[in-house]
């Protein structure tokens, strides 16, 4: 006994007495607290969360769903992105199979340089005849001529249909005695029945001599003559 009492300090007293306090004050409180005694002003703010309600206090507060709400009005339009980088390029694709060969064309070709020629003046002669018949054609013509006088001399040449309608006048200016200068023509016509082409050469000045030597005339017939 004396032993414990030499140990007793004014520290272990307090200690011992403060003990008893609280545990006397914690047993109050959960035997002794009156029943309704608690309301909203002794329950601090946010001290009730979610987690600690029932699901029928979760309902009860909620509400069942209401009815769903009308689709409001589209938005504007928002401002386009930026372009994004521009991606690698793709492998060649594998060839594709050679398709069948179309069927042949409406082309047809007609061709003479058997004329005869002849001597020129300021009248028009026509030299050659090629028969074709009806379609459209590309038409082209050479004549060689030739100056068989002293002067120079000054001619043109140029395709005709005898049944009407003539290509572009070419023309040629020959300075002397055999001198030559071959003349190229060209002409395109769409001619509703058979027709004849032939070339038409002609003098326009000087006071040589001028004839047509050799000539050609050849017409293909096309499906069609585009302007």
């Amino acid at each position: 006994m004396n032993r414990f009492l030499g140990r007793l300090t004014y520290a272990n007293v307090m200690a011992t007495l403060a003990l008893f306090v609280a545990l006397g004050g914690v047993s109050y409180a959960a035997t002794q607290l009156p029943s309704n005694s608690v309301g909203t002003k002794q329950i601090k703010k946010e001290a009730v969360t979610p987690a600690k309600l029932s699901r029928a206090s979760k309902s009860a507060l909620t509400g069942p769903a209401g009815p769903t709400g009308p689709t409001g009005p589209t938005g504007a339009a928002g401002t386009p992105g930026t372009p994004g980088p521009q991606g690698e390029k793709g492998d060649s694709g594998a060839k594709g199979e050679k398709g069948d060969r179309g069927p042949e064309g409406p082309s047809d070709g007609f061709f003479d340089d058997t004329f005869p020629g002849g001597p020129l003046s300021e009248t028009s002669a026509r030299f050659g005849e090629l028969n074709v018949p009806a379609g459209s054609y590309v038409v082209q013509a050479t004549a060689r001529l030739i100056s068989t006088g002293a002067g120079a001399s000054n001619a043109d040449c140029l395709i005709v249909n005898l049944s009407g309608g003539n290509g572009a006048q070419t023309n040629v200016n020959l300075s002397g005695t055999n001198d030559r200068k071959v003349l190229p023509m060209i002409f395109a016509q769409t001619v509703e029945a058979p027709s004849t082409f032939a070339i038409q050469c002609e003098t326009t000045s000087g006071g040589g001599t001028v004839s047509v030597d050799t000539m050609a005339l050849t017409a293909v017939k096309v499906g069609t003559l585009h302007e």
